[in-house]
């Protein structure tokens, strides 16, 4: 994994950062998604894999709001009943929508904090469709 801290503490300058993240392994089946990486699944079944769930890269502005910042990439979803990164997820437990949510989106999405407590997010996503534990565009 190779990342770039982003700082959204500081309120003085407009600030970057990336992520780039893979996997190896049987698991690489449920995240694999239609394009990058995905003919190991689709048309040759490969028992082990490779995947990148997360490669993107982020922008934050400081001085709108509390802050404003934009993610533009493959990201794991963050608008969603769970998450799926450990810091994120305050249950053990996973509900029965865990195993059908789209476990990665591709497109771009912005964050603006307007006070201390209240955040509003609006994204552009590409479309996905889960369909016999793969992801595939929607058609």
């Amino acid at each position: 994994m190779w990342s770039a801290c982003l700082t959204t503490v500081q309120k003085d300058h407009i600030d970057w950062g990336f992520r780039i993240s893979g996997i190896y392994g049987e698991t690489y089946r449920y995240t694999t998604a239609y394009g990058l990486f995905s003919n190991q699944l689709l048309y040759g079944n490969h028992f082990s894999g490779y995947d990148m769930p997360m490669v993107w890269g982020e922008m934050y502005i400081p001085n709108v709001f509390e802050g404003l910042e934009f993610r533009f990439g493959r990201y794991i979803s963050v608008p969603d009943t769970e998450a799926q990164l450990a810091p994120n997820n305050y249950m053990y437990s996973h509900s029965m929508t865990y195993a059908f949510d789209n476990y990665t989106n591709e497109g771009l999405i912005g964050t603006l904090k307007l006070t201390k407590n209240w955040m509003v997010q609006l994204g552009i996503t590409v479309a996905r469709k889960r369909r016999h534990g793969t992801e595939h565009t929607s058609r």
